[in-house]
């Protein structure tokens, strides 16, 4: 029977790429993904199958049934299914292709999530430490590359913007989104900040030998800055993109953690190795480039109330002039610009 499946969404998947038989291949696989309780089938075909089409299906199907059979799935088979994927996108070789992954690890988000409330928000910190140690057993920069993409997934299904749907009311996401934020959201921007730094300073990532670890760590920081702070600490800002009227303005880039982000943002350890990773890197193309940017002004984007009132300015300031060196590097010296203006008007 196993085999049998295999075949038939293989084939499926084959013949949706041809006008002549692409219809009765949808019916086929919109019936696959449909069916009542087809994690085991694709489970089977994720480990079997050498359609990576096949095991797209697969991994698509998996993390909708999860959601749509959600009642259904015993407490110990949803974590056996969270076993499986979490090991499946850290240790399959050879390396699956991006887009099963990235599926995979969005059903390991939205497991977490819709298990918020009957589990207890206690179950992301385990989460968190099984994702750690299976990282640490694997010991290699691929799995600590999908270890920073694992948490940008679940940060993703947190922020309310870009959650899946779950069949839950508004409450349920905005509890997760709140008590997330305030439990695990400055965890995870640590621990991709050490483990960033330390990587860092081994100069793997500026020789390009690190395997897009450093680069992933900076497009995770880069998300949990994008983040829709709770305003003032309170639930009063709504989420959803709620910014009460009166804090309205044209400008769309302003970062507003609340002040229990200051130490940690304001601290050098934040950002000095994004600035020393910045000029080792000067005049050479690196994919790095862009992520260190990013996060450079998202830092020079935190809110005027961010800072402390009662220093006269000085931390600002401080944090400004760090950043405004990073941002000057970026430009060319006057006398390229000037050489550029005259080759320009010349031509």
């Amino acid at each position: 029977m196993g085999d049998e499946l295999i075949r038939t969404i293989e084939n499926a998947c084959t013949e949706f790429q041809v006008p002549q038989t692409r219809a009765h291949a949808e019916t086929t696989l919109l019936e696959f993904r449909q069916s009542v309780r087809p994690q085991q089938a694709c489970e089977l075909i994720l480990e079997r199958s050498n359609s990576v089409d096949a095991r797209f299906q697969a991994a698509v199907t998996l993390r909708e049934s999860m959601m749509r059979d959600w009642v259904l799935i015993s407490i110990e088979e949803r974590r056996a299914i969270q076993s499986f994927c979490l090991r499946y996108v850290l240790t399959r070789t050879p390396e699956p292709p991006a887009f099963v992954l990235g599926q995979l690890m969005a059903c390991l988000a939205c497991i977490l999530k819709r298990g918020w409330v009957e589990n207890g928000a206690g179950a992301c910190g385990a989460f968190l430490g099984e994702v750690d140690q299976a990282i640490a057993t694997v010991g290699s920069s691929t799995a600590r590359k999908f270890g920073f993409q694992l948490l940008a997934a679940v940060i993703s299904e947190f922020s309310p913007t870009t959650s899946s749907p779950m069949g839950m009311p508004f409450e349920f996401h905005e509890r997760c989104r709140i008590e997330f934020e305030i439990q695990y959201l400055q965890q995870i921007f640590v621990h991709a900040v050490q483990k960033s730094r330390e990587l860092a300073a081994s100069g793997a990532p500026q020789q390009g030998t690190d395997g897009g670890v450093c680069e992933a760590g900076l497009k995770l920081m880069t998300l949990i800055l994008s983040w829709d702070f709770q305003r003032g600490g309170s639930n009063s800002s709504g989420g959803f993109g709620y910014v009460p009227e009166k804090e309205k303005t044209t400008e769309t880039t302003i970062v507003h953690p609340g002040e229990s982000w200051r130490s940690l943002l304001l601290a050098e350890e934040a950002s000095d190795w994004v600035l020393a990773l910045q000029g080792a890197l000067k005049g050479q193309p690196s994919p790095l480039l862009p992520g260190i940017r990013q996060v450079l002004v998202q830092l020079s984007s935190l809110a005027l109330d961010f800072f402390p009132q009662n220093d006269g300015g000085a931390a600002r300031r401080t944090h400004l002039q760090r950043m405004q060196h990073a941002v000057a590097v970026w430009g060319w010296p006057p006398s390229a610009v000037v050489a550029a203006a005259v080759t320009a008007d010349a031509a």
